[in-house]
């Protein structure tokens, strides 16, 4: 196959009658478009250009091979707009796989403003806590809010949060505020739990570091219903700043233990 530098080099000078021409267009030294051209012409097995000092001129078979090579540049130009063009306006069906509740708390709010800047684009959202295979499972973006371990994906850090403890005013004004990490033994529990696995919360402060195993009145693998548990009174729980912050901010929830790192 014909090298398409060279065909298009070729039409350069075709179209302009001169290498000095076709060389300043295209940004390459004229020798590179001589050069070019004559290993064309040697791979092809014609002359495709008479030259001379003065003058320069296609030959019967030059003329006709131009304007498959102008015709085939024309394709490329439109092949290149046309990736342009797609890419300046986002289209089609995008597949997210999102942890439950951040579909909630962080997707769907900013779809309004996704959905204003690209109104052809169409969202599809998983929320699973399965680490899905992107490729089998046919998703196009996930979010996690794990360490990735898989080294073959391509990741970007968006934000971070911390978890902290939090409970409804009500509860606290009848049950008390713990001080100490030991003291939530005797408080009403919520946690965020699989069906099977140990929960245990982590304390830090000042270097004195309390690991507790938590005996909970209520566990579930959904951070709103704990949130929605904690709102009612019915304990203490464990939520992520990123979920609990509208809660906070409202007065519905406050913090406990604030002065203790959790994990």
């Amino acid at each position: 196959m014909a090298d398409l530098n060279a065909m298009a080099l070729f039409a350069r000078v075709a179209e302009h009658k001169s290498f000095s021409e076709a060389s300043r267009r295209a940004g390459v030294p004229i020798s590179t478009v001589s050069r070019k051209i004559a290993r064309l012409e040697r791979d092809l097995g014609v002359r495709l250009l008479e030259r001379s000092t003065r003058r320069l001129r296609l030959t019967v078979i030059g003329e006709e091979f131009y304007g498959y090579c102008a015709r085939a540049m024309e394709e490329l130009g439109a092949a290149a707009l046309m990736i342009d063009e797609r890419q300046a306006e986002v289209s089609g069906l995008l597949r997210l796989s999102v942890p439950p509740s951040l579909e909630r708390h962080l997707i769907v709010p900013l779809f309004a403003g996704f959905q204003a800047r690209y109104p052809k684009a169409r969202l599809r959202i998983w929320s699973t806590h399965r680490k899905l295979n992107l490729i089998e499972d046919g998703v196009d973006l996930a979010f996690r809010v794990d360490e990735l371990r898989d080294e073959g994906l391509i990741s970007r850090r968006l934000l971070t949060y911390r978890h902290c403890l939090l409970a409804a005013p009500e509860y606290l004004a009848k049950a008390g505020a713990p001080r100490r990490p030991d003291d939530l033994d005797d408080h009403r529990l919520i946690a965020f739990a699989d069906w099977f696995a140990e929960t245990r919360w982590r304390f830090f402060k000042n270097g004195e570091r309390i690991n507790l195993a938590v005996q909970s009145t209520l566990s579930v693998n959904d951070y709103d219903a704990v949130a929605a548990a904690a709102e009612a009174g019915l304990g203490i729980a464990e939520l992520p700043s990123l979920l609990a912050a509208p809660a906070i901010e409202a007065g519905r929830l406050v913090e406990v233990l604030p002065d203790w790192a959790f994990t």
